[in-house]
Order: structure tokens, then C-alpha cells, then sequence
């Protein structure tokens, strides 16, 4: 009976023995297929990401191949026609970027790109091309929409994306996008306030004091730090440099007039070098507390090539069909009116002088050099093409307004002087110097000063006028300067209360240094400025020759306390000034203003841009190609 039931027992034994192999083996298997099942998952999702990443590839490989092309082909500038037709070759058939797709839409060949591994595959092509057509409706001949076909493979596992992708260049100068341009460099002394982009290809100074000459001594007036607002409330202002550009902050060191000279230098003495994620150090952000993001580019700023532009302009009094616009006898204005075809001043002076063997009055017909001047004075004028060999000046009364319109080209050979109330469109070339004085003027003009002496505008304001464009629909138009020599702004609302300042709507580019002072002076410019290198000083609020409450003395004059300057409310968005001086809304529908205005507001206009393609007579080259612009994916 024992030994009956050990046997049992052995043999239970036995089976739980074997049992239990058979489970853990069981478990084993489940564990092994399992983690078989894990990696080939792993390894299969891991094959989905590097074929994405190689259809990326691909993508970004032919948008840069075709872009770096295009900047290669405009690298020694291109007539708006050779683009054109470089453009076109960029189709849907260009033997380098054609499409070839299997039955079901698959792409199968294209522009290879090279993979690490020799079973990768990456393909790229463009499989149709687009129109791309401006806000207003109208097609840009400058611009294409690619779309583009990508595939990446990974041991047989594909993804395939389209994208669209705009590519080409823009209608106008680089100049005119931004704010603030500058080959070299740019610095802001005080609280100069810029709303807009900057672009420059030097270096970027700011302080929070402002420069002032007064009786021959050197000062720097307690302010603020310059500030920097978007022209949307959907992003932060924009600051575009070049690969080598430095940023730094003024520090109060040396004699009044070194630190002036040592900050044009960009003298370590004098500087505080700023890394770039510190941007916001260099600005006031009390109110516009988004600061300004920095992108950098390795394309050029092109200076604008003034004197190349003569030519559209300029005719003699002998050329073709020419006619002569006589003055008044013996006198140097015109007779209001409106003349047709291509004009050319003369002087007309009488003399007596016989008729036969009779005594009469004659005239004698003169083409004064520039050391006359013809005069445009009280009345309404318009003009085809108008030249002159001498100076001409626009006359306006206090009250009674000059209108001068040009339909095509003005040329003058020496200055051009507005005064007075004066209406002005047109394209104009002046030879001389431009100057504009005492005026209020009103204008949609573009003009080129190709005179070493420059620009000249004091004690005025400029307007924008209205006019009718293609569409037949009112624009706002500007005054876009081009100059060869300094542009100049000095005394304008001098010593104004801080919220009545010169109005300026219009573009200032300089072929030189541009130095402009808001400091006595009050302006805001609708517009933009270019200079080779550019300062601005500006304080916030009131100055004057006479003391004020919180002012302080500098030399003979006085201006509102720093403390004072950096005072600033907080609105309901829709009690809040509409004006230079507030943020956008918060999501809390509230936002900041600042108390005082600054003496010197720079507002980026688009409406120059506007101007500019509705007067430019001339074909501007085209030297670089902008950014390819992402706009669709899909996978």
C-alpha cells in the first residue's frame, strides 16, 4: 500500500513537472512573439519616421537647389524681362525636376537626392506650376507657386508629401519693406519710437539718453530706451541682419562729445556688446513688452543706383518732338494751364525792334542755366513731360494752394524748391538739390535728387494726397525720396506740444549718413528712412526754451524729466487713444499707452510701396531673390 502510493506520488510529481514546462514554455513563446511583434512594430514605425524625414529631405533639397540657383542667376542683377523667362523654366517639364508617376499616382522618378544608405530612397519634383497673384488681384509676373511632389523610402515603407511653395522676387527695392534700413549701421538714442520692421547688414546701437548741440557744447538729454511695435497685432516687430552684424547698448562713459564720435566708431569704450536672446535690454518694453525677434540673412541690401535714372528723364530743348513753355515776358513765372506733349522752359524777354520801318516790341527766347530760377506761382498746372536747364521753384500762398501735376516726367538740371501750400504728383528727377521749406505740402510724388547737396526740409509738414489708381479706386499717396547726397530734417514743430507734431508721409532714402533730432523738433513720419548709416535721437513730451514743471536744463533749453517720459496708463481696448502709443489688447481687453508721445515717431507705411510702382519710369534690376514661402503640406 506505501509503496503503491510513493509510485502515485512520483508519477503526479512527474506530471506537475511536466506541466509546469509546458506553461513557463508557453510563456516563454507568448514573451518572445510578443517582443518579436514590439520590435518589428518599433522597426516598422521607425521606417514611417525615416521616410518622412527623407520626403523633408527631398523637399527642402529641390526648393534650395532651385533657390540658390535663381539668387546665382541675379547675383550681377537681371532685367524684371530675363527673370521672367528664368522663371519659366522652373515648370512642370524642366528636365532636372520632371515627374514621373506609376498608375496610382505614385511618384517613381524624379530628382534624386542622395541618402546614407544606398536602399534609401529620396525623390523630389515639381508637378505643376502656379500663378501667384497680389492682395489687389493682380498677377505678380515676379512670383511662382511651385508645387512640389516628395517621396521618402525606407525598406519599402513610403510617404509621400505635396507641397506648395512660392518662389521669386519682389517689384520694388529691398528698402521699401521695412522701417528702418541700412547698409551699415543703425543707432537710437533716446526714445525714438519705430513701429515696423529694421533691416541692416552692420551693427545695431541704442541708449537711453538723446544727443543735442546747443551753442557749440555737446549734451545728452536724460530719456528713455527706444521702443519697437509690430504693424500687426498677430506678431512681434522683425529685426533682419546680416551674418556679421553685433548688437550693443551705450554706456555712460568719456566727455560728452567723445561718447557722440566713439558710438559712430562702434568703440568698445563706449559699447556694451548684447547677445542676441538678450534683444529686449536694448529696447523699452514698459508698454510694447513683446520683443523684437531677429532674423539673419546672407542677401545684400542694394543701394539704389540714382543717377542711372537720369536718362528716363532728361531730354533738350532740340530733342523730338519738343516744345517750347515760354514764360512770362520778362519774367520768370509760367502761366497756369495745362500742357500737352513733351515741354521745355525758356525765358522770353521783349526788346524794341523794327518791324520793316516800323518801330515794335520783340521777344528773344533764352534757356537759362541753373543759375535762374522759373517759377510755378498761385494756380493750377499740369504737364506731360516738363524740362528745364535751370532751378524751378513751386510757390504756394498761406491760404491758396499751387497744383502741380506730372503725367509722366519732370526733369530739372539745377534745384527744386516747394514753399508755401503746394499739391504735387508725379515722377521727378532733380539734378540739383531738393528743398523743401515753410511748406505744407501735399503729395504722390517720387523723387530721385541726384545733387551732392541732397534734401533740405525745414519748418514744414507733408501730407499724403489722394489720388485715383488703376482700379479707378482713392489711395493714399506719398512722397518717396531717393538721394544721392544727405536728406536733412531740422525745426520742425519746434518746441510743439508733444502731441501736434510735423506730419511727414513719405520715404527718405540717403546715399550718405542720416541723422535726424526729436528732440526740440516733433515728427512722425508715415513712411520709412535709408541711410548708409543712420541716428536717430528722440525724448518723449514736452521740451521748450522756457522752463516747465518736471523739466530739466540743458545748455539754454529744457525737456521733460526721464521719470516724467516713462509714465504710461492702462485702457479698456476701447476706451484706449487709437495712436502710436498703445499695445494691442491682451487677451483681457486691456492694453498700455504711454503719456507722452515721442518727439520722433518712424511709422513703416505701405502706401510708399504703392507710390513707388505707380511712378517708378524706370526698370530697377533685380539683384536678389526673396525667401522661399512655405504656404501647404500635405501628406
Amino acid at each position: 500500500m506505501l509503496k503503491k502510493y510513493i509510485n502515485n506520488s512520483q508519477g503526479y510529481t512527474l506530471f506537475l513537472t511536466f506541466a509546469i514546462i509546458i506553461l513557463f514554455s508557453v510563456i516563454a513563446f507568448s514573451l518572445v512573439t510578443l517582443s518579436m511583434n514590439g520590435t518589428v512594430r518599433n522597426t516598422t514605425r521607425e521606417e514611417n519616421v525615416q521616410s518622412l524625414n527623407l520626403a523633408e529631405k527631398g523637399l527642402d533639397y529641390i526648393v534650395n537647389d532651385i533657390n540658390t540657383s535663381l539668387a546665382d542667376f541675379t547675383k550681377s542683377g537681371k532685367s524684371k524681362d530675363d527673370f521672367i523667362d528664368e522663371l519659366e523654366k522652373y515648370d512642370k517639364n524642366h528636365p532636372k525636376y520632371r515627374c514621373t508617376f506609376d498608375s496610382n499616382g505614385n511618384l517613381i522618378s524624379g530628382l534624386v537626392v542622395t541618402t546614407s544608405k544606398a536602399s534609401d530612397q529620396s525623390i523630389a519634383c515639381i508637378k505643376e506650376v502656379h500663378p501667384v497673384y497680389d492682395e489687389d488681384g493682380e498677377l505678380n509676373v515676379l512670383k511662382r507657386k511651385l508645387e512640389i511632389v516628395s517621396i521618402g523610402n525606407v525598406n519599402g515603407k513610403r510617404k509621400q508629401l505635396t507641397t506648395f511653395v512660392e518662389i521669386g522676387a519682389d517689384k520694388v527695392p529691398e528698402q521699401l519693406k521695412y522701417a528702418l534700413t541700412s547698409q551699415g549701421n543703425i543707432h537710437l538714442n533716446g526714445a525714438v519710437q519705430i513701429t515696423g520692421d529694421l533691416r541692416f547688414n552692420g551693427s545695431l546701437t541704442t541708449y537711453e539718453k538723446a544727443h543735442i548741440i546747443n551753442d557749440n557744447h555737446h549734451y545728452w538729454v536724460e530719456s528713455l530706451k527706444p521702443s519697437m511695435k509690430s504693424t500687426s497685432k498677430h506678431s512681434s516687430p522683425k529685426i533682419v541682419v546680416g551674418n556679421n552684424s553685433k548688437f550693443y547698448q551705450v554706456v555712460d562713459k568719456l566727455t560728452n562729445k567723445e561718447r557722440y564720435d566713439r558710438i559712430h566708431l562702434l568703440n568698445n569704450s563706449v559699447l556694451r556688446n548684447i547677445e542676441k536672446d538678450k534683444i529686449s535690454d536694448l529696447f523699452d518694453t514698459s508698454v510694447f513688452d513683446t520683443a523684437p525677434s531677429v532674423i539673419t540673412t546672407d542677401s545684400e541690401i542694394k543701394p539704389v543706383d540714382i543717377e542711372s535714372k537720369k536718362s528716363a528723364y532728361k531730354y533738350e530743348r532740340n530733342s523730338p518732338n519738343t516744345t517750347d513753355l515760354q514764360s512770362i515776358p520778362d519774367s520768370y513765372n509760367i502761366s497756369s494751364g495745362t500742357y500737352k506733349g513733351k515741354r521745355y522752359l525758356v525765358y522770353t524777354k521783349t526788346y524794341l525792334g523794327w518791324c520793316g520801318l516800323v518801330p515794335c516790341t520783340k521777344t528773344r527766347y533764352y534757356v537759362p542755366n541753373n543759375t535762374e530760377t522759373f517759377v510755378l506761382l498761385y494756380g493750377n498746372f499740369e504737364f506731360d513731360r516738363l524740362a528745364t536747364n535751370a532751378n524751378l521753384s513751386i510757390k504756394g500762398g498761406d491760404r491758396t494752394s499751387t497744383k502741380v501735376k506730372i503725367n509722366d516726367t519732370l526733369y530739372v538740371n539745377g534745384d527744386l524748391t516747394i514753399t508755401g501750400k503746394v499739391e504735387l504728383q508725379g515722377s521727378i528727377f532733380v539734378n540739383g538739390k531738393l528743398i523743401i521749406e515753410n511748406s505744407d505740402l501735399s503729395a504722390n510724388a517720387l523723387i530721385y535728387v541726384n545733387g551732392q547737396s541732397g534734401v533740405d526740409i525745414q519748418y514744414s509738414k507733408i501730407n499724403s494726397l489722394t489720388y485715383k489708381n488703376d482700379n479707378g479706386e482713392n489711395s493714399n499717396g506719398t512722397l518717396v525720396i531717393f538721394s544721392k547726397g544727405k536728406v536733412e530734417l531740422a525745426n520742425n514743430s519746434l518746441w510743439s506740444e508733444h502731441d501736434k507734431p510735423s506730419e511727414i508721409y513719405g520715404y527718405l532714402y540717403s546715399d550718405q549718413e542720416l541723422e535726424i533730432y526729436g528732440v526740440g523738433s516733433n515728427m512722425k513720419i508715415h513712411g520709412g528712412i535709408y541711410g548708409n548709416r543712420i541716428t536717430l535721437h528722440a525724448i518723449r513730451g514736452k521740451s521748450s526754451k522756457s522752463s516747465f514743471s518736471n523739466s530739466k536744463k540743458y545748455g539754454d533749453d529744457y525737456y521733460l524729466i526721464s521719470e516724467k517720459q516713462d509714465d504710461y496708463d492702462t485702457y479698456n481696448s476701447y476706451q484706449s487713444p487709437n495712436d502710436s502709443r498703445c499695445s494691442y489688447p491682451n487677451k483681457n481687453n486691456q492694453q498700455k499707452c504711454y503719456k507722452y508721445h515721442s518727439r520722433l515717431q518712424v511709422h513703416y507705411n505701405e502706401d510708399v510701396v504703392a507710390t513707388y510702382l505707380q511712378l517708378n519710369r524706370t526698370e530697377e534690376l533685380i539683384y536678389n531673390v526673396d525667401i522661399p514661402r512655405y504656404i501647404d503640406k500635405q501628406m
